[in-house]
């Protein structure tokens, strides 16, 4: 299972909480992916990607509840928590950095507390994206909900185009693999 943390809605598209998403629809471009379908309250695809098949999520629970619906379809479908990989933002990565991770704690990220409190663990390899660009002085909530500003912008295709490459690299090759190519 491939998921990509987000808030669902036209007011969050681009904001630099929803890289999750905006990565996993820069990979499913580059792939036959089945029609999203809703399930267990997200936005679910199946492909096939090399030997393996793959689901898509995106949770549309909002990120503070995002692992309410990975835990359902987990459950549903039989996934260990060590088969789910997950796209997240990350305020404490530089902008446009990569960081792979085999499990981890939660950090000060809501939509990551609630995966590891639904999935009770934190045994899950995950994808962070650094979002930290100009962050002014202020409310978190504030600058992860807002868009990213103009200055950046012009790089973010670029970014989604290696958080693509990273997925293609831990599906195809493992965690280690796509850890030893992406992180930095």
């Amino acid at each position: 299972m491939i998921v990509g943390l987000g808030n669902p809605g036209k007011k969050y598209a681009r904001s630099k909480h929803n890289i999750g998403w905006m990565a996993l629809d820069t990979f499913i471009k580059n792939h036959p992916i089945s029609p999203a379908r809703i399930k267990f309250e997200a936005m679910v695809s199946e492909a096939r990607i090399g030997s393996q098949k793959v689901m898509i999520v995106k949770p549309m629970t909002y990120m503070n509840a995002s692992g309410r619906a990975v835990r359902a379809l987990a459950d549903y479908f039989d996934i260990e928590t060590e088969d789910i990989f997950v796209i997240v933002d990350d305020i404490d990565i530089p902008f446009g950095q990569l960081r792979i991770r085999k499990r981890g704690g939660p950090g000060t990220h809501n939509g990551m507390r609630s995966l590891v409190s639904h999935l009770q663990s934190e045994n899950f390899p995950r994808l962070r994206l650094g979002i930290s660009d100009d962050r002014p002085r202020g409310e978190l909530a504030d600058f992860v909900l807002g868009d990213f500003s103009k200055i950046v912008q012009p790089e973010l295709d670029d970014i989604l185009k290696r958080a693509a490459c990273a997925i293609e690299d831990y599906l195809e090759r493992g965690v280690e693999y796509s850890m030893n190519r992406n992180n930095g």
